[in-house]
């Protein structure tokens, strides 16, 4: 694993570099068609030693819907791209680590910094590998962990996993204000915006668990809610520093509360804590402040 982390990373860092030589000409936009995206990866691929991405199946009409996913080595390696033509909505790169072989690891450093490059203003290049740790950090050893970085209206991640890495874009616009919420590679719009207390960030409890595929019921006499993914059962009481997580006690530093006093109010819980008591990731941005969680 070690060993194929560092070839990872040495991928990242060779396509730096290599993917350099036919960036150069792109200043960073978002206004991407699949076919140049294909090409642009596919060069930054052979640029590193490994073969060219299989060609598109078909082009893609304009302004039509569209998923598209361009596998590389027995599908291990993929470059997706959803959205419309021209104004997708999502981009990312995965790789399935505990199975991956050494020129797979080189291959997806390549086609992550193809993505960047594509997307990501020359100036902000090297600011983004190193936040994402894609220049000089090995995720061996480390923690899972979701970061994230923010350039020119796009919003990059890298989630490692033990088992997996998965770098992604998304369109984030500079008019969303406050502190926004993405989930799964999508922002959310909702109608009581995220907030913080006591350095803890607050969501809206249906807003984003029912986004990740958990249930969420409401006891109102106890005001107590419950929320289910799988084996895992997370429950918060409104105004309570205990919280119970299978069962078992644990202490919050901030209870969940509701949005306002009266009226239509929102319960608010602390994301965090229970994203990761359900088995997803949480990365935080800190310009603009934005709430990332991922469970893919």
């Amino acid at each position: 694993m070690k060993r194929l982390c560092s070839l990872l990373l040495a991928g990242a860092l060779l396509t730096v570099s290599a993917a350099a030589a036919y960036a150069d000409s792109y200043s960073g936009s978002w206004n991407v068609f699949p076919e140049q995206l294909h090409d642009d990866v596919s060069a930054a691929l052979t640029a590193s030693g490994a073969p060219a991405l299989p060609a598109l199946p078909s082009p893609v009409e304009e302004n039509a819907g569209f998923t598209c996913t361009m596998g590389y080595g027995a599908g291990q390696v993929t470059v997706k791209i959803s959205g419309a033509q021209g104004k997708p909505s999502a981009i990312d790169a995965s790789l399935d680590t505990s199975k991956a072989t050494d020129a797979q690891a080189g291959q997806y450093g390549a086609a992550c910094g193809a993505i960047m490059k594509v997307l990501t203003p020359q100036a902000d290049f090297d600011a983004a590998a190193a936040a994402l740790r894609l220049d000089s950090t090995s995720p061996s050893g480390t923690a899972d962990n979701l970061l994230a970085y923010y350039s020119g209206e796009v919003l990059l991640t890298n989630e490692i996993k033990s088992g997996s890495v998965r770098f992604s874009a998304i369109r984030y616009p500079d008019t969303v204000t406050g502190i926004g919420l993405v989930v799964n590679n999508r922002l959310l719009e909702l109608d009581v915006p995220p907030r913080i207390v006591d350095s803890r960030t607050l969501v809206p409890l249906r807003g984003i668990f029912e986004e990740i595929g958990a249930e969420v019921s409401w006891d109102q006499p106890t005001q107590t809610a419950t929320i289910a993914r799988g084996d895992s059962v997370v429950k918060v009481t409104i105004g309570s520093k205990a919280a119970l997580v299978d069962g078992k006690e644990v202490a919050l530093d901030v209870p969940a509360q509701l949005s306002a006093p009266s009226g239509n109010a929102r319960t608010l819980v602390p994301v965090r804590f229970i994203a990761e008591s359900l088995g997803a990731q949480v990365g935080w941005l800190n310009s603009p402040q934005a709430v990332i969680v991922s469970n893919r």
